[in-house]
């Protein structure tokens, strides 16, 4: 195909991917379909990166929060039963608010006290 007459960007297209017999318009037309891979690969890549990271933080800090609620858990339950409101207050608490409170926990002589330091 040749570029006479309206050479618009529908035009160009028709011509850069049209069958060629010309050894150098395939060559360029492989080259741009390597650039193209190689640029949606490079997208891709850092779209991967940056989920394994999201997901990283996400499992490092659910573990964190876990380990907390444990310790709380295994602290209580020497004083008394833990209440299911008092489960969902554990469950619904973020890291920093449980390191506060596993001081409370070790400090409370039973779960009511527990529950009072913590403002329930």
């Amino acid at each position: 195909p040749g570029l006479s007459g309206e050479c618009g960007p529908a035009v160009r297209r028709k011509w850069l991917f049209a069958k060629s017999n010309d050894p150098y318009i395939t060559q360029l037309q492989d080259s741009i379909k390597e650039i193209k891979v190689s640029r949606e690969m490079g997208v891709r890549y850092v779209l991967f990166t940056e989920k394994l990271e999201e997901e990283y933080r996400d499992g490092y800090e659910a573990g964190e929060k876990n380990a907390r609620i444990s310790i709380i858990r295994n602290a209580l339950s020497e004083k008394g039963s833990l209440t299911p409101q008092l489960e969902e207050y554990l469950e619904n608490a973020n890291v920093p608010t449980l390191d506060t409170w596993l001081r409370f926990a070790f400090e409370a002589g039973n779960c009511e006290m527990f529950l009072q330091k913590i403002g329930k």
